[in-house]
């Protein structure tokens, strides 16, 4: 397939063929907005990881100590 060469006179008419598009916000609010975005983002870097971690350190325990109860259950009825 061959490749579009966009040239200027090109690019331009595909972009007037383009909608307006019309912002109302302040700069400080589309500031506003970024920032708390990238705390969210930061938020979740850090939090899912950790959680994850906690709950596999967790699980890891609980079937050790599953294992090793039962474990000792059959030493006993074996001593029995």
């Amino acid at each position: 397939m061959k490749k579009f060469r966009w040239n200027d006179e090109c690019l331009e008419h595909t972009l007037q063929q383009m909608p307006m598009i019309k912002d109302h916000r302040s700069k400080e609010e589309i500031y506003q907005q970024l920032i708390k975005a990238r705390k969210t983002a930061r938020w979740k870097a850090w939090f899912l990881p950790s959680l994850i971690s906690v709950v596999a350190a967790v699980s890891v325990v609980a079937i050790m100590h599953l294992a090793f109860h039962s474990h000792n259950v059959r030493k006993k009825a074996l001593r029995s």
